[in-house]
């Protein structure tokens, strides 16, 4: 049988995490009323895979050079409408609440801003990101009739244009998916997270909460200080 060759980084990386999840479950394990015990699960880390540069297409629509004093030189979505794409087209099942939904929440929960139409914000032009980061606050302060101060951003891809923007358009914190905690020093429009997936079970959140997973995927695509990976 052909023996998997490894790299000792490889190797390196499995060691570190397997003693993070072991130490994470260790804080997780507790006796459940029929006397179970949550173990620690196996921790399989993928291959890596390169990340794929964005490529303008052919052909492509762009947009004018914007002479915002923000502006940098990203990619465009100029040739989406040509291929039928509108973010505006309502879509079945639906993607976002409804008006009801958003009613009858209002009093357990706090609505806050992930901009309007979920684009990555360092591939927008200046005047998208500016549009979907300011227009979505004032659409969910009329749509809720409360105050909108704190914005998550779309996939954790933020840079220093987009943090001003934030500033400019009025909130007062942003939340990134950078990985570690928050203290009275952190910066507000740089919160860090402990990243958990929705489907995760609660065996792989004692993995989770110890961070080594998505850790150890952000090294795998080029991330050593825990940042989360931009593009």
């Amino acid at each position: 049988m052909k023996r998997e060759s490894r790299t000792p980084m490889t190797g390196l990386l499995r060691a570190l995490t397997n003693e993070l999840c072991t130490a994470g479950c260790r804080l997780m394990t507790a006796s459940t009323s029929s006397g179970c015990t949550f173990w620690p699960p196996t921790l399989m880390i993928p291959p890596r895979r390169p990340m794929k540069k964005w490529r303008s297409p052919r052909n492509s629509t762009r947009s004018p050079v914007s002479t915002h004093p923000l502006e940098e030189s990203r990619p465009n979505s100029g040739s989406l409408p040509a291929l039928g794409y509108r973010q505006e087209a309502n879509v079945e099942p639906a993607a976002a609440l409804s008006l009801e939904d958003i009613e009858s929440m209002k009093p357990y929960c706090e609505f806050q801003s992930h901009d309007r139409f979920h684009p990555i914000l360092r591939c927008c032009d200046v005047d998208e990101c500016e549009a979907e980061i300011a227009q979505s606050r004032k659409e969910i302060q009329q749509l809720t009739s409360n105050s909108c101060l704190y914005f998550a951003f779309p996939n954790g891809n933020y840079g220093e244009r987009e943090i001003q923007l934030l500033r400019s358009a009025g909130y007062l914190a942003a939340r990134t998916l950078d990985l570690g905690f928050n203290d009275a020093n952190s910066d507000p429009f740089r919160l860090k997270a402990v990243v958990v997936p929705d489907n995760c079970s609660t065996q792989w959140l004692s993995v989770h909460i110890t961070m080594a997973a998505a850790y150890v995927r952000y090294l795998q695509q080029g991330s050593w200080s825990g940042r989360s990976p931009q593009f």
